[in-house]
C-alpha cells in the first residue's frame, strides 16, 4: 500500500494541470459551437437575400439623367435636373434585400421629382442592424428639413430614427410597412402606402399600428401594387401577384412626396 502511494502521489500533484486542461476544452467546445452557429446564420442570411434584377440595375446604370454615387454606407442618386426646393430623402432597404434592388425604382423617382435620394446600405441587408444610419448621411451631408422612410422593415427602422430626430425630419413614408413605436406627437407629414395584392404585409397590423401614428397621417391602399413592386429583386416569396407596370409604380410613388 505505502508503495502504491508513493506512485500515485507525483500524480496527485498534477491534479490542477488536468482541471486547467479540461476547462480549455470546455471553453474551445463552447467557441467552436458560436463560431457554428454563427457561420450557419451567416449563410441563410446569404442565401435568403435577394438580389436585384440585372436587366433593371443596368437600365438605371446607364441612364444619363442621374447619376448613381456608390459609398461604403451608402448610395447617392443625383438627378441631372434638381430643385432645391424640394425636401431630399433618406431611404431604408427592405431586411434581406440587397439595396441594389432599389437603385432602378429610386433612380427614376429622383429624376421625377428632381431630388437627391440616399439609400442605406446596411450591414447584412438589415437595416435594424444600425438604425442610425442615416443620421451618419445627415452629418456628412449637413441635410435639414428632409423625408426619411423606407419599404417593409427598412419603414420600420425608419420610424424609429424619426422618433428620435423629429426636429430634422419634414416627413416620414412608410412602404409595405407600419410604425412599432408611438410617434403621435411627430409634426411632419407621414405617408403610409401598400398594395391590395401585397401578402408579405400582415394588413391588421398595419392598421393596429396606425394608433401610433399622429392623426394627420395618410394611409394608402393601392390596387395592383404587391410588397416586391416598391424594388427591382424579383417576386417575394407569398407575395400576390402584381397587375402594375414600372411607369405606374412611378407614378404612385411620386405622388406621395407631392
Amino acid at each position: 500500500n505505502m508503495f502504491i502511494q508513493k506512485l500515485l502521489k507525483p500524480l496527485k500533484k498534477l491534479g490542477w494541470l488536468f482541471k486547467i486542461k479540461l476547462r480549455y476544452k470546455i471553453i474551445l467546445s463552447l467557441l467552436v459551437s458560436v463560431i457554428f452557429v454563427f457561420g450557419v446564420g451567416f449563410v441563410y442570411v446569404v442565401r435568403s437575400t435577394y438580389q436585384p434584377e440585372l436587366q433593371y440595375l443596368n437600365e438605371i446604370q446607364n441612364n444619363r439623367d442621374v447619376v448613381i454615387e456608390k459609398n461604403d454606407s451608402h448610395y447617392v442618386l443625383n438627378p441631372v435636373i434638381r430643385n432645391s426646393n424640394v425636401p431630399e430623402i433618406i431611404y431604408y432597404s427592405g431586411g434581406l434585400v440587397q439595396s441594389e434592388g432599389y437603385l432602378y425604382r429610386l433612380g427614376n423617382l429622383a429624376i421625377r421629382l428632381q431630388t437627391r435620394i440616399f439609400l442605406i446600405r446596411p450591414p447584412l441587408n438589415l437595416a435594424i442592424l444600425n438604425i442610425d444610419q442615416a443620421q451618419l448621411i445627415v452629418n456628412q451631408y449637413g441635410l435639414k428639413n428632409f423625408w426619411v422612410g423606407g419599404h417593409s422593415l427598412g419603414g420600420v427602422v425608419a420610424c424609429r430614427y424619426a422618433k428620435e430626430h423629429q426636429e430634422l425630419v419634414y416627413g416620414m413614408f412608410l412602404f409595405g410597412a407600419y410604425c412599432d413605436q408611438d410617434i403621435k406627437d411627430f409634426k411632419g407629414r407621414v405617408e403610409v402606402l401598400y398594395g391590395e395584392e401585397d401578402k408579405v404585409l400582415n394588413v391588421d397590423s398595419l392598421n393596429k399600428a396606425n394608433s401610433n401614428l399622429p392623426v394627420n397621417a395618410i394611409t394608402k391602399s393601392v390596387p395592383g401594387l404587391n410588397h416586391s413592386n416598391f424594388g427591382n429583386y424579383g417576386p417575394q416569396k407569398s407575395d400576390g401577384n402584381s397587375e402594375l407596370n414600372s411607369d405606374q409604380i412611378l407614378d404612385v410613388l411620386s405622388a406621395v412626396f407631392n
